[in-house]
């Protein structure tokens, strides 16, 4: 018996090792439950996948984000601050040298 009849109630252009495809096609029933499947293996939704990699320890993530928020905005408030009194201090240096070397003329 030919095998060119399955072919063709299977819709399938040609029967090879590589069509169907064995690994993409294979479905196995559980033994207890038959509406579920032993194989492959159900796979978690997408985004419990995501936040299961999320960080929790971080205070960003935590009931108290908005005070983590806060905390960030005054460092980084700090540092400008400390910043412009570096740039004020240095432009400072400079007119003075220049006001030095002017009067030595």
């Amino acid at each position: 018996m030919s095998a060119l009849p399955r072919i063709r109630r299977r819709n399938l252009a040609e029967f090879n090792r590589d069509t169907p495809s064995v690994v993409k096609e294979l479905r196995l029933p559980c033994w207890t439950e038959s509406s579920k499947l032993a194989f492959p293996e159900p796979q978690p939704p997408a985004g419990l996948v995501l936040a299961a990699t999320m960080p929790t320890d971080h205070p960003r993530y935590g009931r108290e984000w908005a005070a983590a928020k806060q905390a960030e905005i005054t460092a980084r408030r700090v540092e400008e601050q400390r910043n412009i009194e570096a740039e004020a201090a240095a432009a400072g240096e400079d007119k003075r040298k220049y006001e030095r070397a002017l009067v030595a003329r």
